[in-house]
Formats: C-alpha cells, structure tokens, sequence
C-alpha cells in the first residue's frame, strides 16, 4: 500500500472526491471478488484437464478389453465347434 492518506479523508466533503472514493472501493472489491473467481476457474480448469487424461486412458483400456473378449469368443466358437464335432462323430460311430 502507499502512505498516502484514503480518498475519503481527503475528500473535505467534496462530492466528487466522495464518490470517487465510493467508486474506487467497489472496484477494488470487484476485482478481489474477480481474483477469487479466476482461481477457482484454474482450479477447474485444471480437474477437467485431469478428466480427459482419465477418459484418454479409460479408452485405451476399453480397446485391450475388446481384443482380449473377441480372442476370447473366437476361442470359446473353436472349442464349441471342436465339441460339436467329436460328439457328432461319437454318435455316428454308434449307429447301427
């Protein structure tokens, strides 16, 4: 701060000087009240940057994750056919 004295105590009961004082106070909190409001702003900002990382990640675990069942399905259709087969060759050797 500086050391000279506020606007209001060198207003003198001057109008002007009063609602210049008036004025320069207001501003003064708007502009602590709009510091407050950035920091939050960055802080949000910061969590949404966060999120996407997350939801980058998430796909790529999502992809792996689709690979590995379709290998699976795949597997368990050969099994089921290698099944079907030797079942069906099982019933046709005991025909009469």
């Amino acid at each position: 701060m500086s050391d000279h004295p506020p606007l209001a105590d060198l207003a003198n009961g001057d109008p002007f000087r009063v609602q210049l004082a008036a004025e320069l106070a207001e501003i003064r909190t708007n502009q602590h009240e709009q510091a407050i409001d950035i920091k939050e702003m960055r802080d949000l900002l910061s969590a949404w940057r966060s999120a996407k990382g997350a939801v980058k990640v998430l796909g790529w675990v999502g992809a792996i994750a689709k690979w590995i069942a379709g290998v699976g399905i795949g597997l368990g259709l050969l099994w089921a056919a290698a099944k079907t087969f030797v079942h069906l060759m099982t019933v046709a050797d005991t025909r009469p």
